[in-house]
């Protein structure tokens, strides 16, 4: 498991290649799900600070990308360098959000407020933010599989991940809460109001240590509750469709720590999606 907090997108300048075909960059930095911004073909988003940050992770928390789209991301140390010092390559998406409706072939933003968005996460544990800090990040996505390769997305986190000592414990709940509503008329006759879907999940971290405990007080103290953190249970896409499922950018909604024994700690996080 592991815990990207401190959303370094926000403070960076990001430009966008292909020119955007709806929205902009700047919808990169918000927390709204339909402003997006909308490219085709093969996209890069360049990320530049003006001060060498730590980042060994980035999130995309709701795009379109179908199964067996293509992430890549270069890491550079400054604005001027052309060879980045670490690299990573992966595939962004290797299975269709489980919430996505299965006649829907190529979605579009319209489907990330009722679940159908596509979350993405990579990260590299050989990068070693002390030494190796970045100041210019570029992101290069493939829509493999959609015609034209559309891509749509609404938000862009990046920074240093946060993983315990210890995996999420058994007895992981996760829930979707449709938020649309049903009226009948005095005839009979059914309504439906399709809104909103949100997702929640909730879970035990047990026996963590001292160093743990500190580290996520931290954490859920700054960033947890009054802005969105990216979660994923089980980020290495070994089985991607838990990858999607058990992943969420949200905020932490309740968080309690139980002294167990002997400076161990169990703890509760109740997180509620964007």
């Amino acid at each position: 498991m592991i815990i990207l907090y401190n959303n370094l997108a926000d403070t960076a300048t990001i430009s966008v290649n292909p020119t955007p075909s709806l929205g902009s960059a700047a919808n990169l930095q918000n927390n709204r799900k339909s402003s997006i911004c909308r490219t085709s073909g093969l996209t890069t988003y360049t990320l530049i600070w003006s001060q060498p940050q730590e980042i060994n992770a980035v999130a995309l928390p709701a795009t379109n990308l179908l199964s067996f789209s293509t992430i890549v991301v270069d890491f550079y140390a400054d604005i001027s360098s052309t060879t980045p010092f670490h690299t990573i390559s992966d595939y962004a998406v290797l299975t269709r959000s489980p919430l996505l409706p299965g006649n829907i072939i190529q979605p579009d933003y319209r489907y990330f407020s009722l679940g159908g968005a596509a979350k993405t996460i990579v990260y590299s544990e050989n990068i070693d933010t002390t030494t190796q800090k970045t100041q210019k990040l570029i992101i290069t996505l493939t829509n493999t599989n959609f015609t034209g390769g559309q891509i749509d997305c609404s938000r862009i986190v990046c920074g240093k991940y946060w993983q315990p000592i210890r995996q999420a414990s058994n007895g992981i709940t996760i829930s979707t809460q449709d938020n649309s509503e049903v009226s009948t008329t005095r005839s009979g006759d059914n309504y439906i109001n399709t809104t909103y879907i949100k997702e929640s999940m909730n879970f035990e971290l047990r026996y963590i240590d001292d160093i743990d405990r500190q580290r996520l007080l931290e954490i859920f103290r700054s960033w947890g509750t009054s802005s969105y953190v990216y979660v994923s249970v089980f980020p290495d896409n070994q089985n991607p469709e838990l990858t999607q499922t058990y992943s969420i950018y949200g905020r932490n909604s309740d968080m309690n720590i139980q002294y167990d024994l002997y400076s161990i700690y169990t703890t509760n996080l109740s997180l509620e999606s964007w």
